[in-house]
């Protein structure tokens, strides 16, 4: 079977979250069915968090892969809780957008800038490419909602009308797929699982220290920052023997973790945005995955969960219709009723508790989530499926 062409669109390769990590580690793994290449939205409002040059060193591409495009950007309230900058690719942009989907096979779509979205699904059907839209956004349920959750009303319209037009989405679990089928019955939904890598993971217990972790940006309404933040400190003033770890930055609660580290030097750190090869070594040595999101957050696919998973550890984290189907309660981790901090915080020192008793039986644990994982969401269960659904 011939190999076909493929353009991923994340939203920017310098923010680098985890759509662009998702897309860069789909480049790598699909190479063999398809020729992959990156489109890079540029703004000079971007928070630079990863230069290009090291990016293709670390996931082996070329430069000719990346297509920049280079975009204005502005501030749009398409979200109650925050402001979000938007970027709208400018007239060269939109020549090197438009002459790499003529250029390409087929289009995968991660970004969720409504406008950059807009653009490439007109491009995409002039063209007449397959394009398929990853449902890997928070926001995509309240979408269709008369209430809209995180979303304003306009914003709500405004991602409406454009995804009316899309014909293939792909979804991560069942929830999104029945959205699809609701309220765009004509469009075909490709309901394939994330998926975690299984390369030099290995399910290995902490002997010395219990570490719950948590991965990811600080908004505080989105992740739920506060309650986290609340739960650490719950459990700081009871179990002094739990050390807290906090992998990320951006988003208004940074200030809530800044004086609860400092508040807690002895067991809060935060270590701020770090590159996915630095948080795989906190994977390596941490004891718990403690998440603690809240509103449309809770319908997602958190694919932090899969990386965490493949190297055994356990999950603490609130009910949630797009969690359920990764973690089962009492075998993963624990699903803890919204919003019982109290709960959550019991949960992480009960975990503590079996590893202090007992290390075999905690390695048994950690064991037994990896080999779940590997076996429902391993890289090499679900890659095949992702390419035969982008295949034109």
């Amino acid at each position: 079977m011939r190999k076909y062409k493929l353009l991923i669109i994340p939203n920017s390769l310098s923010m680098f979250g985890g759509g662009e990590h998702l897309a860069f580690d789909m480049a790598k793994k699909l190479k063999g069915m398809c020729d992959v290449s990156l489109l890079n939205p540029i703004s000079k409002r971007d928070e630079q968090r990863r230069d290009k040059a090291s990016l293709l060193r670390e996931y082996g591409m070329l430069e000719d892969q990346i297509v920049d495009v280079q975009c204005s950007s502005f501030n749009l309230r398409l979200f109650k809780t925050e402001d979000v900058i938007f970027m709208v690719p400018k007239p060269a942009g939109l020549r090197r957008l438009a002459d790499a989907i003529r250029k390409t096979d087929s289009i995968y779509c991660i970004t969720h800038n409504p406008l950059l979205l807009a653009y490439a699904v007109f491009f995409a059907n002039v063209y007449k490419k397959k394009f398929v839209f990853a449902i890997q956004n928070r926001i995509f349920g309240s979408i269709f909602e008369s209430t809209p959750g995180l979303l304003t009303k306009s914003g709500a319209v405004v991602y409406r009308q454009v995804l009316k037009q899309i014909r293939y989405f792909h979804s991560l679990n069942s929830y999104d797929t029945g959205i699809v089928k609701k309220r765009i019955p004509k469009a075909r939904v490709y309901q394939i699982p994330g998926f975690a890598e299984f390369k030099d993971q290995k399910a290995k217990v902490n002997q010395k220290k219990f570490t719950a972790l948590f991965v990811g940006r600080l908004p505080r309404y989105q992740k739920g920052v506060d309650l986290f933040c609340e739960v650490a400190e719950k459990v700081a003033r009871r179990e002094p023997g739990i050390e807290f770890r906090i992998a990320g930055a951006g988003g208004d609660g940074e200030p809530l973790v800044k004086r609860l580290a400092e508040k807690y030097p002895d067991s809060v750190k935060w270590l701020g945005f770090l590159p996915y090869e630095k948080v795989k070594e906190q994977y390596k040595t941490a004891s718990l995955l403690a998440f603690t999101a809240r509103g449309d957050e809770l319908r997602y696919f958190p694919l932090v969960f899969l990386e965490a998973q493949s190297f055994g550890i356990p999950i603490v984290t609130f009910d949630g219709d797009g969690y359920r189907g990764i973690v089962t309660d009492g075998v993963e981790g624990a699903l803890v009723k919204k919003f019982d901090t109290e709960r959550f915080a019991e949960q992480v020192i009960g975990y503590y508790r079996m590893w202090k008793g007992s290390k075999a039986r905690y390695q048994s644990l950690m064991r037994r989530v990896s080999s779940l994982t590997k076996k429902k969401f391993g890289d090499g269960v679900i890659i095949p499926k992702m390419g035969r659904a982008f295949r034109p």
